[in-house]
């Protein structure tokens, strides 16, 4: 009996873990470097709620991660900056799930040079 018991606790917290622990994201396309030095990913809050984000540029070798906490309507963003790498912008909200991330959340991805003239090379949207 008490085997019985343990494999149903075991088999049932296996079941709700999905539940309890998941986050939604949205992301970019690939920036390839090209002309660039840099990549620049922003995160805005759209929603009438506040919200915390995860900001992560995923590069081939190097990853740059900012996690803030972004008040209603924002317009300044999460950003985080990643130099000299191809890379993915994702936006991460613990808790919601890939729709509920693109209801309350808007990102963007764009390559720049950080010496004169500061031109931005390519632009990409999070979806």
């Amino acid at each position: 009996m008490y085997n019985v018991v343990r494999i149903l606790l075991a088999g049932l917290s296996i079941a709700l873990l999905p539940i309890s622990a998941y986050a939604g994201s949205i992301s970019t396309p690939i920036i390839f470097q090209g002309n660039s030095d840099q990549l620049v990913c922003i995160a805005n809050n759209v929603s009438t709620s506040q919200i915390t984000v995860t900001v992560r540029i995923k590069g081939f070798l190097s990853t740059a991660t900012d996690t803030c906490v972004l008040p209603a309507n924002d317009v300044d963003g999460c950003q985080v900056f990643l130099n000299n790498a191809a890379g993915q912008c994702r936006i991460i909200i613990a808790g919601l799930t890939n729709s509920q991330v693109r209801e309350v959340a808007r990102g963007v991805l764009f390559s720049r040079k950080i010496t004169a003239p500061f031109a931005t090379d390519a632009v990409v949207q999070a979806q």
